[in-house]
């Protein structure tokens, strides 16, 4: 069973048998949807890649694939159950086995004016988890133009996948183009490393519409900006992607000695929002 949450400005989709990821998050003052959208036939819990149809989900333990763990990881596929439920929040559970570690998600809808949905996540290591990346992964809806604002914070892009730019750190005009959204169809992706303020969002040219993204600063201290172009499935989407490591691969994480482990009995809590900026509300 799907969770909708409403209220007076805003709804949210959230699917438990699929990592509990929230599929869908709508400013119903505007009838705009925030998050990027590419309904597949058929879901696969086996395929992340082939899969892929947008939304907001969370990568654990890894992104690349890593020791005997697939492409995402393994939270995206996870079955939640529903620990409680509102009219504008509500609890999922889901106990993994490996990694073993029991995690909680509540989900609450912001409070009007304000717009959008706030996610509280809870991590209880049950055994010793070995080093591991976290980050809540929400692909954004956004359009050719739309500007991003990550704050006066050095960018550098990822020598596996630069996009538009050489690999390396970033200054004007480079800087410049990967901040704008480009059309879609280019063909491939493009990664960038900023460390974490705690808040980025992109707005579109008039100002009309955008997408802010908050969070948990002292758990995610890195941000990832991934554009996709025309690049697997995906034509054009953003994601402003909070995450506890800055290198792409998690083996590097390990070698640079910035990847999360936990004791048993280990506790996190952490939390991340998508907000509407619709109508020019800052």
């Amino acid at each position: 069973m799907d969770v909708i949450l409403e209220n007076d400005v805003a709804r949210a989709e959230i699917v438990p048998s699929q990592g509990a990821r929230v599929r869908s998050l709508t400013d119903l003052r505007t009838d705009r949807e925030l998050l990027y959208r590419r309904p597949v036939e058929h879901w696969d819990a086996r395929d992340y890649l082939a899969t892929l149809d947008g939304g907001w989900d969370q990568m654990f333990p890894n992104d690349d694939p890593w020791l005997d763990f697939p492409v995402h990881g393994v939270h995206w596929a996870a079955d939640f159950e529903i620990d409680s439920i509102s009219t504008h929040a509500a609890a999922l559970m889901c106990i993994f086995s490996h990694p073993a570690v029991t995690v909680e998600h509540r989900y609450e809808l912001l409070r009007a004016p304000r717009c959008g949905l706030r996610l509280t996540t809870s991590v209880r290591a049950d055994a010793e988890v070995q080093p591991f990346l976290w980050s809540t992964h929400p692909m954004l809806a956004v359009g050719a133009g739309w500007r991003i604002d990550v704050g006066a914070v050095p960018l550098e892009a990822d020598s596996a996948d630069p996009g538009r730019v050489a690999p390396g750190p970033l200054a004007a005009p480079a800087r410049d183009t990967v901040l704008v959204v480009p059309a879609g169809g280019q063909g491939w992706q493009e990664v960038l490393y900023a460390p974490a303020t705690g808040t980025a969002s992109v707005v579109s040219p008039d100002g009309r519409a955008g997408t802010r993204i908050a969070w948990d600063a002292l758990f995610f201290r890195h941000l990832w900006l991934v554009t996709l172009s025309g690049f697997e499935s995906v034509d054009l989407a953003l994601v402003l992607e909070p995450c506890t490591t800055r290198p792409y691969r998690l083996d590097e994480a390990i070698t640079a000695g910035t990847a999360m482990a936990l004791r048993p009995g280990d506790e996190r809590t952490f939390w991340s929002e998508v907000e509407s900026l619709d109508g020019g509300s800052r």
